[in-house]
């Protein structure tokens, strides 16, 4: 008879003793080291499946607080793509050893690319550090170039536009850099920005404001984040006014010891630079605004832009904005009341790609959150690009952990042997103290342990929800493995079901097998007096055209949203019309990629693509992410085998429309001949059919 497995110490995750020196997996080769933080290391690989290389990012330390932190970087940015923010991969658990691949960036940092000499700088280390704890000294040698003589202004001028751009487009996704440095910025040779490491990466609007750590490096970190605040889009601003004074001058704005300089900062102003070296003025004056103490004084996006002389129409309206759904907003009010009077209520959104699912239940779950200090929301994720264990359950569980590790509730915890079972199913659980305090043997059969967690997760969401109200969100539940559904049905499974109320996301016509009921809502297209109120919003010149643009985009928002963009003349209520415009204006590269997805009429693997086209990885890899980016196209994963389909069937159509018989007749000969040699007409000949009529 097997023995009990012990319980790993406190402080450590489970089943290791810190993250191993990672040495690679059958798919990925490891090839070198390229960068080393104190939270992370990042190798080059070789990507053996796509024969392509990648960064992959792997945890230093392997800790619970570590590995929450990593999983939110990934999540964080897995779906805001933009051409000056690097492109993520995958995130993998696999033997142990927790990881994500990225876009292989050659470049060189900030502050190398804009000077004339290079610049032997090295950045403070990035610090974590509680308010009632002193701030740990750390190097501060930064060799100097020549005042006012090293840089290259025109390289500077437009580095700093395109670092705006894609900084802007984080903080329109609700989201703050909060490490922003030249290390953490590099320039391609062909001039692209590429702003990276997003480890300390958190939303601006925090539904939590209750953590008291001060993050960043000192050098560069705003007045504000000194005071245990996050600080809002502002203090990005900051880090790049610290940016420019490295540049024209060749020295911080303030400098010495990193408590010095945070102390410094609450009330002095560095010297212009302008006194320092003969520089322009007007990048002086730019950097001092954005070097002010007071948040609300300094410069937005646009306004950077504009003293750049670059045109503040690049900056796009604001995509967070939420119109409309009253009906829908009524049913979930009307779920969340029922869910208070002690009742369990399951709701699934559904509703086609674009439509608006997401975008209602963050409004719905930030509205509760702001009014109902007695309603605990814990919400969840669940990515195509994530090959971690139980991830359709992964982002609420971390979200339980973030929530307990500052506000406790040790009532809520199950007995020590579910505790532990569970821990170590969701390892960062142990970010807890009351979990690292209950201890438990874990038992050696891996179906025993796997009910036990089941169990115990069950007894955890019914403690949480015994004296507050608990919502649980869970988006794009059609990607859930099947771990994730099994547990899912446990926890619904009657009579022991947790008082929650349980709100599910997913896609039209996916097959979804819970027990119980669960009521199904429907996301329809916007109904007139919806889209004149979004028209109002975005472009209130254009009121008198409702009944047009909701003719022409069917009432879909995101349609809408591209009606309203289509401004050249002669304006068009067609949707075509405005998609094409659009598409016509890309690279040609992703243009003829688009126009093979279109034409195929089915989804296709990505392998597929790369062969018709003639292309690299590489190349296949950051053509779909401009797409994707554009939402023109949607992937199901980064892999050479898994599909991409349009985004829409109304994108299909605009391009198919576009694309010319003789070279439609091209496409299909190339890609039935592809199929043909690959085999896979033997597995399904309908594939072939559709290219050979």
């Amino acid at each position: 008879m097997s023995t009990p497995r012990p319980r790993a110490d406190a402080g450590t995750l489970p089943s290791s003793a810190g993250q191993r020196a990672f040495s690679g997996t059958q798919r990925f080769e490891i090839r070198r080291i390229i960068g080393e933080g104190g939270m992370g290391v990042v190798y080059e690989a070789l990507d053996r499946e796509r024969g392509m290389p990648v960064a992959i990012k792997t945890l230093r330390h392997l800790d619970a607080q570590g590995l929450f932190r990593f999983k939110t970087e990934f999540r964080s940015r897995a779906d805001l793509e933009h051409r000056n923010l690097v492109r993520l991969g995958e995130l993998h658990k696999e033997a142990g050893s927790w990881f994500f691949t990225m876009e292989l960036v050659d470049g060189q940092p900030f502050l190398d690319w804009v000077t004339r000499e290079a610049v032997v700088h090295h950045d403070d280390p990035t610090m974590m550090t509680p308010t009632s704890v002193p701030v740990v000294e750390s190097t501060q040698e930064v060799p100097l170039v020549p005042p006012g003589q090293g840089f290259d202004e025109g390289r500077l001028r437009a580095a700093l536009r395109q670092l705006v751009h894609g900084l802007d487009a984080l903080h329109r996704a609700g989201k703050i850099h909060r490490d922003l440095k030249p290390s953490n910025v590099l320039v391609t040779p062909k001039g692209r920005v590429v702003i990276l490491d997003f480890g300390l990466i958190a939303d601006l609007a925090p539904r939590d404001v209750s953590d008291p750590t001060v993050v960043g490096t000192a050098g560069y970190m705003a007045p504000e984040q000194a005071m245990a605040s996050q600080g809002g889009a502002a203090a990005d601003w900051y880090s790049v006014g610290v940016m420019i004074y490295e540049a024209l001058t060749g020295r911080l704005p303030i400098d010495g010891q990193p408590l010095e300089i945070l102390m410094r900062k609450q009330r002095e102003l560095p010297p212009a630079p302008e006194t320092i070296a003969a520089v322009p003025a007007d990048l002086s004056s730019l950097c001092m605004a954005l070097l002010a103490i007071d948040p609300a004084a300094r410069p937005t996006a646009a306004e950077i832009l504009r003293r750049l002389a670059a045109s503040p129409a690049a900056i796009e309206e604001a995509q967070g904005a939420f119109v409309g759904r009253g009906a829908e907003l009524a049913t979930l009010t009307g779920a969340l009341e029922d869910s208070r009077r002690g009742g369990n209520r399951v709701l699934c959104l559904e509703g086609e790609s674009g439509i608006g699912k997401s975008a209602l239940v963050r409004y719905f779950v930030d509205h509760v959150a702001r009014l109902r200090s007695d309603t605990l929301v814990l919400a969840g994720r669940c990515h195509e690009r994530e090959n971690v264990p139980f991830k359709g359950l992964d982002g609420v569980v971390d979200a339980a952990a973030r929530w307990m590790a500052r506000h406790g509730d040790e009532a809520a915890l199950p007995p020590a042997p579910e505790v532990a079972a569970l821990a170590e199913l969701f390892p960062v659980l142990l970010r807890v103290p009351a979990i690292v305090r209950r201890t438990a043997a874990l038992p050696p059969s891996p179906l025993e342990l796997r009910a036990r967690a089941f169990r115990g997760l069950r007894q955890l969401l019914a403690g949480l929800g015994s004296r507050r109200t608990l919502v649980i969100t869970i988006d794009d539940v059609q990607w859930a493995d099947a771990d994730s559904m099994a547990l899912l049905r446990e926890l619904l499974q009657p009579p022991a079901m947790p008082h929650l109320l349980l709100i599910l996301t997913r896609r039209e016509g996916e097959p979804l097998d819970l027990p119980g009921t669960v009521d199904t809502v429907p996301l329809p297209p916007l109904d007139v007096e919806e889209a004149a109120a979004l028209i109002e919003l975005v472009a209130p010149e254009r009121l008198a055209e409702t009944a047009s643009l909701v003719a022409g985009s069917g009432g879909h928002p995101m349609f809408l949203r591209e009606l309203l963009r289509h401004l050249a003349p002669p304006r068009s209520a067609r949707l075509h019309d405005a998609l094409w415009a659009r598409i016509s204006r890309m690279d040609s590269g992703a243009r003829r990629m688009l126009e093979v997805v279109a034409v195929a009429g089915r989804p296709l693997p990505q392998w597929l693509i790369t062969d018709t086209l003639n292309l690299d990885a590489r190349t296949t890899a950051k053509l779909l992410s401009e797409l994707r980016a554009a939402s023109l196209v949607r992937t199901r994963g980064t892999r050479a085998a898994d599909p991409v389909e349009p985004y829409h069937d109304r994108v299909r159509d605009a391009v198919v429309a576009h694309v010319p018989p003789p070279r439609r007749a091209r496409y299909h000969a190339r890609l039935a001949s592809l199929l043909i040699a690959s085999g896979l007409v033997d597995k399904d000949p309908l594939a072939v059919v559709n290219h050979l009529e």
